[in-house]
């Protein structure tokens, strides 16, 4: 298979994000709202399309700011070059 350059990695790390995080917690919370009923997955499967496009959006959004805010808070080991 064929790779993708360097420069496209944090929009996959984004897609693949949007995807995990997104599809676990709409089933999650479908879950909390209507229960393993007969018609759960239909609903959960129905919701994923919405999620993923808000979830990617936040993702993009909100990563150079959990980033930025890691650096702040974690102490980089120094080069021992």
């Amino acid at each position: 298979m064929k790779k993708l350059p360097p420069t496209f990695s944090s929009l996959i790390m984004s897609l693949l994000m949007a995807f995990f995080m997104g599809s676990s917690m709409s089933f999650i919370v479908t879950f909390l709202n209507i229960g393993f009923t007969e018609d759960f997955l239909v609903r959960w499967l129905n919701a994923i399309p919405f999620v993923f496009f808000c979830a990617f959006w936040l993702t993009m959004i909100f990563s150079p700011v959990a980033q930025k805010l890691t650096q702040i808070i974690v102490n980089e080991p120094k080069d021992q070059a």
